[in-house]
């Protein structure tokens, strides 16, 4: 959900990783809209700061390479956050689907050993 342009030699190429063609692309285009989900939009400037600030809060919580963070967000902003936040402390994700049961979320977070959990609105 990045908006993609065409590469020219002076921007940032996948080789980079997702943060750092994110960070390329904020300080190139920070006003433009990076993702939208229909009810949602954010620009790219605005992306960096939501993520950067969730990445804060996951690494107080323990996420850094080699922890596992669970992620559960229906499809749409929030979920692109908390996503790139995860990737900016290091640590790996686990997709939750917060359609299924309480129970078999929390066991599934028990068993992958998530450090935390980011889902919109909240760090648990």
């Amino acid at each position: 959900m990045l908006n993609a342009s065409t590469n020219t030699a002076d921007e940032p190429t996948a080789q980079a990783g997702v943060c750092g063609v994110l960070a390329g692309v904020v300080s190139r285009w920070p006003d433009r809209e990076a993702v939208s989900d229909g009810v949602e939009s954010l620009t790219y400037r605005e992306l960096d700061r939501r993520s950067g600030a969730l990445a804060e809060q996951l690494r107080a919580a323990g996420a850094r390479r080699g922890a596992l963070v669970g992620v559960c967000a229906d499809r749409g902003v929030g979920l692109i956050v908390a996503l790139i936040a995860t990737l900016r402390t290091g640590a790996g994700y686990v997709p939750l689907d917060p359609g299924y049961p309480g129970e078999r979320l929390r066991l599934t977070v028990e068993d992958a050993k998530c450090v935390a959990v980011a889902a919109p609105g909240r760090l648990a």
